[in-house]
């Protein structure tokens, strides 16, 4: 009996040599493939990048991480909105939905916002998490090009997803386009230049290429192209010994507005 078993035992240890060794063939085969892949992907559009990498954040559960190391800022860009029934918002970059959920229960029955973002899997799961607020519509669409009439919009907001995009003077006057005159826009970003002192590291840690910039680089931008009311505001989120750790204790708040026609009176050029 102890010789069959001892026997049993040698077989199971020889098969797994033989799937040991297996795997060590494969690895640098599964390697190769990978490092195709991402030579293939980067012949793609810039958005078909974006799609692909956020899908896969999507399925490996980071929408909910991002979001919660996002609440805290998005608070404070609140602050700075004039919420009300009549708002329009648009939610660029959205993610899955929780900064339009927010807004949604902040404002008034009447408030509209729209959630757009290049990640199909996000606003999959940004449509399910969102289904009992009526107010709120998502989009699959590039910020290059916003499927929405001219200056429907009374404020944008954007979150942690400013740096991702390819060419940012095109986003912004597209969204100079949407939105309505004397309307706001707010921009958050974790990632800047003269931000934390790791940015240089956390930058190199993402799949994706950041576009990441200092906040004179964003006033500068921001006015060349129209924009007016240019501002910004470093976030610091106070450090506490019952807060869990997160990616971003500091953000960068921008926020400008799209100007007024002249001869319109101050304060009521929203439409």
């Amino acid at each position: 009996m102890r010789l069959h078993g001892y026997l049993r035992l040698r077989r199971q240890l020889s098969r797994l040599r033989m799937i040991q060794h297996l795997v060590s063939r494969l690895a640098p085969l599964a390697c190769f493939l990978q490092e195709i892949d991402r030579r293939l992907l980067r012949l793609h559009p810039a958005d078909i990048r974006l799609r692909h990498e956020f899908n896969l954040w999507a399925e490996k559960g980071l929408g909910e991480t991002m979001e919660s190391d996002h609440a805290w800022f998005t608070e404070r860009a609140f602050d700075h909105m004039n919420l009300s029934a009549a708002s329009r918002i648009l939610d660029l970059g959205c993610g899955e939905g929780c900064a339009s959920r927010l807004m949604a229960a902040r404002s008034g029955a009447l408030c509209r916002v729209v959630g757009l973002d290049v990640s199909d899997e996000m606003l999959r799961r940004a449509r399910t998490k969102s289904c009992q607020f009526e107010k709120i519509a998502f989009l699959c669409a590039s910020a290059e090009h916003i499927p929405c009439r001219d200056a429907v919009f009374t404020e944008v907001l954007s979150v942690s997803a400013f740096y991702y995009f390819d060419n940012q003077e095109s986003v912004l006057k597209e969204l100079f386009r949407v939105l309505a005159p004397g309307g706001q826009l707010l921009i958050l970003v974790g990632l800047y230049k003269g931000g934390a002192p790791d940015w240089r590291s956390l930058t190199r840690k993402l799949k994706l290429p950041v576009h990441v910039c200092s906040a004179d680089d964003y006033k500068t931008t921001l006015q060349s192209t129209g924009w007016v009311n240019v501002e910004t505001q470093e976030l610091l989120q106070a450090s506490s010994s019952d807060r869990r750790a997160v990616d971003h204790e500091r953000m960068l708040l921008i926020s400008a507005r799209r100007p007024c026609p002249a001869a319109a009176p101050k304060g009521v050029c929203i439409s």
